[in-house]
């Protein structure tokens, strides 16, 4: 079985809505997909102008899908103001979350161009275990060092349950 870069996967982006965002409506998701896919992560790394894209993968056998992979390509320009959760960590083993911006987090710019971000990937149920989650995140590492510059930055995000 091959890891696939796919243009769109009605089966596969709907697995993701499924998993990620089950309140979504379907048509806006496959929308916002669709035009997240219509610039690829070679298109950004090669046209600074561009301001997102993506890149969408699958595993499957014959027909049946087994996993799906999604990166995220975003300018710099675009994503430096945003903020994200930080989880911070003491000496003594405490640990809070705070807000942070990108760019005040990489505190050198450093001719930073893009970002990419390890967005979705998904293994369904009954294929977990195989080893086909570790195929898909070492693909998705293996596409970012290979387009991404040397300044460059990727990040994931971690679903998680804080209790207070």
């Amino acid at each position: 079985m091959d890891i696939k870069r796919v243009d769109f996967d009605v089966e596969a982006v709907d697995a993701l809505r499924l998993e990620f965002f089950p309140k979504q409506q379907r048509s806006s998701f496959f929308k916002d997909t669709q035009e997240l896919l219509a610039v690829s992560g070679t298109s950004m790394c090669k046209n600074t102008g561009l301001t997102k894209g993506g890149d969408l993968y699958t595993v499957r056998n014959n027909d049946i899908l087994i996993g799906v992979l999604l990166n995220k390509f975003y300018a710099w320009n675009t994503i430096k103001s945003q903020l994200f959760f930080y989880l911070h960590h003491d000496c003594v083993g405490t640990s809070f979350v705070s807000l942070a911006r990108f760019e005040n987090f990489f505190t050198e710019n450093n001719n930073r161009k893009l970002v990419g971000e390890l967005a979705y990937y998904l293994v369904k149920s009954q294929f977990r275990g195989k080893g086909f989650g570790s195929q898909l995140f070492d693909l998705s590492l293996r596409e970012f060092d290979r387009l991404l510059g040397d300044n460059d930055v990727f990040f994931t995000l971690v679903m998680g349950c804080f209790c207070g």
